[in-house]
């Protein structure tokens, strides 16, 4: 799985990455690789993360995220998560 990030504002160093597929722990533990090494190479301070196109998030998912924003804090780069409908939330 590659990821797409999306610029958003030069000098803001932020860029955006949208989901529209379901996310299983093996997409998760991609997302945090890929989140890692592009965000460190692309030196981003800001990564925002659109699940609106995700219909379910299971625990173990919801956990995966959760540790992908904190490895992602450890460098550096603060997470926003968008799209949360209120039932996965």
């Amino acid at each position: 799985m590659q990821l797409k990030f999306s610029r958003i504002g030069s000098p803001s160093n932020a860029n955006y990455v949208e989901f529209s597929w379901d996310i299983d722990t093996k997409r998760a533990q991609q997302l945090m690789d890929n989140a890692l090494l592009q965000g460190t190479q692309l030196e981003l301070k800001y990564l925002i993360i659109d699940l609106s196109g995700v219909p379910i998030i299971d625990t173990m998912v919801a956990n995966q995220i959760f540790k992908i924003i904190s490895a992602l804090k450890l460098t550096g780069i603060r997470t926003i998560l968008t799209g949360i409908c209120p039932e996965i939330a």
